[in-house]
């Protein structure tokens, strides 16, 4: 037998949670890419099923890929001195 409830606005969109968690993996990895930790592993670290799909959600999240925003940051804390 199934039930089915009714959408209400009160309860949470379906997929919500996992948005949710994946906005807060991303936001890490922006911490330990700033840190200087490398891609490929801020991708293990933060459980992404390869450095690919990393990839990917970062991309589409912040529009540069995360070896791009790794070294802008880089390059933000270690200026190039003329």
């Amino acid at each position: 037998m199934i039930i089915l409830i009714p959408f209400t606005p009160s309860q949470p969109r379906p997929g919500a949670r996992f948005q949710y968690l994946i906005e807060r993996r991303l936001q890490r990895a922006v911490q330990l890419l700033a840190n200087g930790e490398r891609p490929s592993d801020v991708a293990t670290m933060l459980g992404f099923y390869d450095a690919s799909a990393f990839t990917r959600a970062f991309k589409r999240r912040f529009d540069v890929p995360p070896s791009q925003y790794a070294q802008e940051a880089y390059d933000r804390q270690f200026p190039k001195k003329d």
